[in-house]
Formats: C-alpha cells, sequence, structure tokens
C-alpha cells in the first residue's frame, strides 16, 4: 500500500509519497513494477492528478517509462539532480533520452 497525501493544484491534483515512503519500489518486486507504473498512471489520470515519486532504482526507472511508453498518451518526465560547473541542477529527461538510456543501458540514476 502506497501512502500518500494530496493538494489542490490549479485544475487537479498533485500526489505526493510521504517521508516514511521515499522511495516507491520498496517492497515491491522489480517484475511487477510496470504494471504498478501502468496503474499509478491510469489513477493519476483519471483523478487529473500529478504523481512526484522519488526513487534511487534504476529498474524503477525504467519500469514508469516502459508503462507510459505503452500507453496512448506519455505524460512521464524524469528529473535528476546533477552537479554542473559546481552547481546544483535540475535534468529533465523526456521519453526519447529515456529510450536511449534504456536501450543502451545507460546510467539514469
Amino acid at each position: 500500500m502506497l501512502a500518500y497525501e494530496t493538494s489542490q493544484a490549479f485544475t487537479g491534483y498533485s500526489l505526493y509519497l510521504n517521508e516514511s515512503h521515499d522511495e516507491i519500489e520498496n517492497g515491491l518486486h522489480y517484475s511487477v513494477m510496470t504494471d504498478v507504473w501502468k496503474a499509478i498512471a491510469d489513477a493519476a489520470r483519471r483523478a487529473d492528478a500529478q504523481i512526484f515519486a522519488t526513487t534511487h532504482s534504476q529498474e524503477c526507472i525504467r519500469a514508469a517509462h516502459r508503462a507510459f511508453d505503452s500507453s496512448e498518451t506519455y505524460d512521464f518526465r524524469y528529473h535528476r539532480l546533477e552537479l554542473v560547473k559546481d552547481e546544483i541542477q535540475a535534468v529533465t529527461y523526456d521519453r526519447e533520452t529515456l529510450a536511449t538510456s534504456d536501450e543502451m543501458d545507460l546510467e539514469m540514476r
């Protein structure tokens, strides 16, 4: 079970995993992660919600990409913090970047 809180955000809701569940994949076997992400995506779309999830798991990131890639709408973005010229910057991975990273087995965490 995922613990979460919601907050009103413009026309929809935002869903945040609470601090005690900051890695969404904890307790889930890697083989079910794509199906879990499909269910999360479907629920979020029906509720007009955004999902903010954290992970250090390469398998979880790949599963999320694959789940959204197999859906009609690819509305997934992966953001990671990177040190660039002595500053921390958020770098966004879109569908193409994630697909390339997945195919080439590149580090995404």
